[in-house]
C-alpha cells in the first residue's frame, strides 16, 4: 500500500516538475519559436484555464460583466474546467506544450520526456 502511495507521489511530482518547465518555456519563448496555431487566442485561453486550475483550483470568482469581454473569456476558460484535479490540469498543460513545441525545441521536449 505504501509503495503505491510513493509511486503516486512520484508521478505527481514529475507532472508538477514538467508543468513548471512548460510554464517557464511558454513564458520565455519568443513568439516565433511557437507555431501559429499555438499563438492563437484559443490556445492562450486553454493554457490560461489549465494554469489557473492547477494553481488556484476550481474557479470561485463571479462571472465578469459583458463589458469585460477579455475577462469573461478568461473566466469561461477557467470555470469550464469545473472540478478538474490539479494534476490533470497540469498534465493537460504539459501535453499541449509538448504538442506545439515542435522539432526546433528539442531541448525542451527532451526535458519533458
Amino acid at each position: 500500500m505504501a509503495v503505491a502511495a510513493d509511486a503516486s507521489n512520484a508521478a505527481d511530482a514529475s507532472v508538477a516538475e514538467q508543468f513548471e518547465l512548460c510554464v517557464s518555456f511558454i513564458g520565455s519563448a519568443p513568439p516565433e519559436a511557437l507555431p501559429t496555431s499555438a499563438r492563437s487566442q484559443a490556445s492562450a485561453l486553454k493554457l490560461y484555464g489549465w494554469f489557473k486550475q492547477a494553481n488556484a483550483g476550481p474557479c470561485t470568482k463571479p462571472k465578469p460583466s459583458v463589458f469585460d469581454p477579455v475577462g469573461r473569456q478568461k473566466w469561461q476558460a477557467w470555470a469550464g474546467l469545473a472540478d478538474m484535479p490539479k494534476t490533470k490540469a497540469q498534465a493537460a498543460y504539459v501535453n499541449f506544450v509538448r504538442s506545439v513545441s515542435g522539432p526546433n525545441r528539442q531541448e525542451t521536449t527532451r526535458a519533458l520526456v
